[in-house]
């Protein structure tokens, strides 16, 4: 499609995975500009690992990731296109990948103070926090991290980044430059 002048349909689940984990330069330009946007850190490299987290046990639950990534200073992200809202809870869907993906995350025998940062980001084309409708309407992106009862943070090494797709935002400009970069029109 790229090279027919075609538009990529990034919504659609192979044509998103194959945008940021493709082996070519620009895939990996793609990851690193989407990671850096999504974050706000800049990422100046990040290879795609294990597709899929395999359960825990032989009766454990399943996760098949969209896109599983580790960050040059091993920092850890998994990125969810969701595009319609499933009959389980999303919310605790998000946590329970967030959470397996920080557990791996700490090599065993290593101090906890070296644990990486792990952002699991979703990204969503439907109203996931009941806000249409509402005053101010929806928002186009929430971050949930540890806080404590006071409002302090008690720790940012785990967050779960929602964007929704339907509201226009920030991270545009940057996710601009990562799709030029696969038609080579920077």
């Amino acid at each position: 499609m790229v090279a027919r002048g075609e538009r990529l349909p990034l919504k659609d689940d192979v044509a998103f995975k194959m945008f940021l984990s493709g082996p070519e330069p620009e895939s990996q330009a793609c990851l690193r500009y989407f990671l850096s946007a999504m974050t706000g850190r800049e990422v100046t490299a990040a290879k795609v690992t294990n597709p899929e987290l395999t359960p825990e046990f032989v009766k454990g639950k399943m996760s098949r990731l969209d896109v599983n990534c580790e960050f040059n200073d091993g920092q850890k992200a998994d990125i969810e296109l969701q595009l319609t809202r499933a009959d389980d809870d999303q919310k605790l869907r998000a946590l329970f990948y967030a959470c397996r993906l920080c557990a791996g995350s700490l090599r065993r025998g290593r101090p906890y103070e070296s644990m990486p940062s792990v952002y699991q980001i979703f990204l969503i084309d439907f109203d996931l926090f009941g806000e249409e409708g509402k005053a101010g309407g929806r928002k186009f992106f929430h971050r949930a991290m540890m806080r404590l009862d006071d409002g302090a943070v008690l720790s940012d090494q785990l967050q779960i980044l929602f964007f929704d797709l339907k509201v226009p935002g920030q991270v545009g400009g940057s996710l601009q430059r990562a799709a030029a970069s696969l038609t080579g029109s920077q």
